[in-house]
């Protein structure tokens, strides 16, 4: 299981927008954004998130009961 930061995200993301970016890498298991930040009237700064995922070769694994491709 792979947890990875993702910083620079527009303040208008979605969860499910983020999501979609990372199902070629593998098994999206949970998917959080954290609300942007207002800096003044309709001034929001870059938001960030977090995305888990079962990585592609690990996924293969799990669902093939195998401890390796080779």
């Amino acid at each position: 299981m792979v947890r990875l930061y993702v910083g620079g995200l527009p303040p208008g993301v979605t969860t499910e927008e983020l999501r979609q970016r990372f199902l070629p890498f593998g098994e999206v298991v949970d998917c959080t954004i954290a609300p942007p930040k207002a800096y003044g009237a309709d001034v929001f700064a870059r938001s960030f998130g977090h995305v888990e995922l079962v990585a592609k070769e690990e996924a293969l694994r799990k669902r093939y009961n195998v401890s390796s491709f080779s």
